[in-house]
């Protein structure tokens, strides 16, 4: 009866071991794979990140480009008018001299 209860004991102690033992290999298994998936998200958030700031940096280059060439049309209209201008106030100091010449 002693053996008998010392066995079932022992057999209890044993399962009560294996039963820790497997529980600590799913726990491992467990933070492993949240470990791996945290990683991945992170990874994910980067790649985004990454995305979004390249079509940022599109938008700002083309941005730029307009600007800049709204600017060179303007600039160009501008010399246009001093030419204009420059043409004009030639022409009236022709005249202006000639006039005081005859």
């Amino acid at each position: 009866m002693k053996q008998d209860m010392l066995s079932m004991v022992k057999a209890a102690e044993d399962a009560a071991q294996q039963t820790e033992k497997d529980a600590m290999r799913q726990y491992d298994a467990i933070i492993s794979q949240a470990n791996a998936q945290a990683d991945e998200i992170v990874e994910q958030a980067v790649r985004e990140a990454q995305g979004i700031s390249a079509q940022a940096l599109e938008q700002a280059r083309k941005l730029g480009e307009k600007l800049q060439q709204e600017a060179a049309v303007t600039a160009e209209q501008e010399i246009a008018e001093l030419k204009a201008q420059a043409a004009e106030k030639q022409a009236q100091a022709c005249e202006l001299v000639l006039s005081a010449l005859f």
